[in-house]
């Protein structure tokens, strides 16, 4: 197997047990199974609140600086900025009017369900379509590094003098 196959399998497994972890959660949190407490929900507000924008930047970023274009998945990008918004505009709300229990429970339940399909379907995806970060290893060695007898020649020596084994250029050596 190939170094790339075996770089597309990690990525595409990583995206698949994230996205577990995500579903679990979510899960637990719409069925009231998992309850998490006041200080967690006002970390999880604070944090989310700066992710979200982050969320929002590296779409622009990858929208508008072609480098970093040609790196990630522009398809990746578009499918979790809803997260992004949807977790600003309620950390926002939780700041102004504190946190509710039910609407952090099923808002917060709902966007783990929503990330969980999002990973398991770049899961698949990146499969089939590895991303061009992953592809890069597979390309072929530039021509910066010659082998060794290549280098120890000189411009104005023929290819047959190149050619010929080092023990031939001791006995006969050149004026």
């Amino acid at each position: 197997m190939s170094e790339t196959k075996k770089a597309v399998l990690i990525y595409s497994g990583e995206l698949l047990l994230i996205s577990l972890v995500f579903g679990v959660l979510g899960i637990l949190m719409l069925a009231g199974v998992y309850e998490s407490s006041d200080i967690r929900r006002q970390i999880f507000v604070w944090v989310t609140l700066f992710g979200g924008f982050l969320t929002i930047g590296d779409f622009f970023l990858t929208i508008f600086n072609k480098k970093h274009r040609q790196k990630s998945s522009l398809l990746d990008k578009f499918l979790i900025l809803p997260v992004g918004i949807t977790f600003i505009a309620y950390d926002l709300i939780a700041l102004i009017t504190g946190i509710n229990d039910n609407l952090h429970r099923y808002l917060v339940g709902s966007a783990f369900c929503y990330i969980f399909v999002i990973y398991v379907f770049e899961a698949i995806y990146h499969y089939f379509h590895p991303l061009a970060a992953l592809l890069e290893s597979e390309e072929p060695a530039k021509p910066a590094m010659m082998p060794e007898g290549l280098a120890e020649t000189k411009p104005n020596e023929t290819s047959e003098a190149a050619t010929k084994p080092a023990d031939e250029k001791k006995e006969n050596p050149k004026p």
